[in-house]
């Protein structure tokens, strides 16, 4: 979204200030794009890892770590 673009900008700009050596970023389309505006403030290589693409948790997604512990028990956790 334009509001996504902005953000990501906003980020970069912050982001340029750092010692940054290299942008890593999943191979998808949309984290291309993101790379890309990331790397015109950066000008760093990218590298694409397939590590990074995301799943879907199912009934995870979007939760925080301390909700997902309140209202899940996990086998052979105590």
């Amino acid at each position: 979204t334009e509001k996504g673009k902005k953000q990501v900008e906003l980020a970069a700009k912050l982001l340029a200030k750092e010692k940054i050596d290299l942008i890593f970023s999943s191979p998808l389309a949309r984290m291309r794009e993101t790379a890309a505006i990331v790397n015109q403030h950066l000008r760093k290589p990218v590298a694409f890892a397939n590590e990074l693409v995301e799943i879907n948790a199912g009934a995870f997604n979007y939760l925080p770590i301390s909700e997902i512990k309140e209202h899940f028990t996990w086998r052979g956790s105590h």
